[in-house]
């Protein structure tokens, strides 16, 4: 009877993460929402890049400046790219 109930509730929680999970991935969205034109090099102190995903269908480079300010990249410029293999070699 015990294995019974740790079986039904293992199911049930899963079954939530799995609806929870699904539910995330329509409701997702991209981090950015426009690339930045222009950014000084010397002034990136951080870069992050997220591949493409189930939120967001598209690849996204971000980085963060030395004021503090993320800025998002288009991904497949050269500039990205530069600074891509610049901070993650």
């Amino acid at each position: 009877m015990a294995d019974t109930m740790k079986t039904a509730v293992l199911l049930l929680v899963s079954s939530l993460i799995l609806v929870q999970g699904r539910l995330g991935g329509l409701q997702g969205k991209c981090l950015c929402q426009d690339d930045a034109r222009r950014i000084n090099p010397k002034l990136v102190t951080q870069v992050k890049v997220h591949p493409s995903s189930l939120f967001c269908p598209r690849k996204e480079v971000i980085v963060t400046l030395k004021n503090g300010t993320r800025k998002c990249l288009n991904p497949e410029s050269k500039f990205a790219k530069f600074i891509e293999d610049k901070y993650n070699p």
